[in-house]
């Protein structure tokens, strides 16, 4: 049996997860990516000729060097020995989805597109042409429906064809004439060296000129490093003179321009947007005055609810390992051996594990909010005030609430 490795990647909220669950059912474990505290998911099933190893990337916008979750998504496409990338992309959001595919595409990454939540974009009117889409990217487009598992066996399928015939996703590339010029022209510096040509030159091109510190550290390494970085440095004062803007922007505007042309041709939308319900919650919950508000509430009344129905079966269980000591102090005369059993391990074990209700409430509580898409949204309201009172990002908010449950 034929063995093949996967990774999943894509934006937060797309499915990327439902996806995972699904192919792996309950052959999957967790843990952390090697040295690093970002947490790994992991699962085999079997699909006809083929043994699958899947990894769920972290959910990802981008594939910068700015956080960790970016980092290991891109080291995993970068050095480990995947066979596939799944790009899980949310049909109705198709445009700001297809971000993190461009960076993909850079990479040279062996893609296949999976097309999810393709009724909710039928419902904003919106009509993806499949073939032209799949055209215009220069590989497979896959329909998904991943709570239904409809499309599952097209997915793997077209997976298995891809891994057996791999191809290059930065072909379909196109950033316009004066940027993909001065990319050549560092492309050819950079593969004079063959140890920097691990990864395509393109991609390498494309991060020294948006000064990506792990790239330029690497490419410190080289021989020719002198060489390289004065042209990285000649082609950034260029495009300051051409586009007046730095070379981080003009790659930016290049990436959503090719992204435009794509949407433009492939994918049919009404002139003016239907107004979803999740549009009409964001306008209430991510409101200026009003968002800080519902905020607090939420927090209140998650902690209210955590101690409320968790206080019950914390009494109960702490009583139980009570009359559980006592018991067993009947049978034991030694003093010290009485204390030792009924006090410290009878009496330890139960004071732990008697919040235990806490503890599974609190998490409990937490998983709803973002199943429904409100961390996203809190992360979003508290970002300012995290930044300036702590310096931290929105999304840190989230472990300093855990905080409160290792607290309890």
């Amino acid at each position: 049996m034929k063995k093949l490795i996967v990774g999943l990647a894509g934006n937060p909220n797309v499915g990327k997860t439902t996806v995972f669950n699904q192919l792996t059912g309950m052959h999957q474990h967790v843990g952390n990516w090697p040295g690093k505290t970002v947490e790994r998911a992991e699962g085999s099933f079997k699909h006809g000729d083929y043994e699958y190893d899947i990894i769920d990337l972290p959910g990802n916008y981008a594939l910068s060097a700015h956080t960790i979750e970016e980092i290991v998504s891109r080291d995993f496409i970068v050095d480990d020995s995947s066979d596939v990338i799944i790009n899980v992309v949310d049909a109705a959001n198709l445009e700001r989805n297809l971000y993190l595919t461009t960076q993909m595409m850079e990479l040279g990454a062996n893609l296949v597109l999976a097309l999810n939540m393709n009724d909710f974009a039928k419902k904003k009117g919106h009509f993806i042409n499949i073939e032209l889409v799949s055209e215009l990217l220069g590989f497979p487009v896959v329909e998904i429906n991943a709570k239904k598992k409809d499309g599952f066996d097209e997915l793997l399928t077209t997976v298995e064809k891809v891994a057996a015939n791999p191809n290059d996703s930065s072909i379909k590339l196109s950033y316009g004439d004066e940027l993909r010029q001065h990319l050549g022209e560092l492309q050819v510096i950079i593969e004079q060296d063959k140890s920097l040509c691990d990864v395509p030159s393109i991609w390498t091109a494309i991060k020294l000129l948006e000064k990506d510190s792990i790239v330029i550290e690497k490419v410190q390494k080289s021989s020719i490093s002198s060489k390289i970085m004065k042209e990285v440095d000649r082609i950034a004062k260029h495009l300051i003179d051409i586009f007046d803007e730095g070379a981080e922007e003009v790659i930016a505007n290049a990436r959503y321009a090719f992204i435009d042309g794509l949407m433009a041709e492939a994918v049919e939308r009404p002139s003016v947007e239907k107004e979803t319900t999740s549009d009409k919650i964001d306008k209430i919950v991510t409101n200026r005055i009003l968002a800080p508000f519902i905020f607090i509430f939420l927090m209140w009344l998650m902690f209210q609810l955590t101690f409320l129905i968790g206080d019950p079966f914390e009494k109960l269980i702490y009583q139980a390992f009570n009359i559980l000591g006592s018991w067993v102090a009947s049978f034991i005369s030694n003093y010290y051996l009485k204390a030792f059993i009924c006090d410290a391990i009878i009496g330890g074990v139960g004071g732990v594990i008697s919040y235990l209700p806490i503890i599974f409430l609190i998490f409990l509580f937490l998983s709803i909010l973002e199943d429904c898409g409100y961390l996203a949204r809190a992360a979003f309201t508290v970002d300012i005030v995290m930044h300036k009172v702590v310096g931290l990002h929105g999304k840190a908010f989230i472990p300093m609430i855990l905080g409160f449950g290792c607290g309890v």
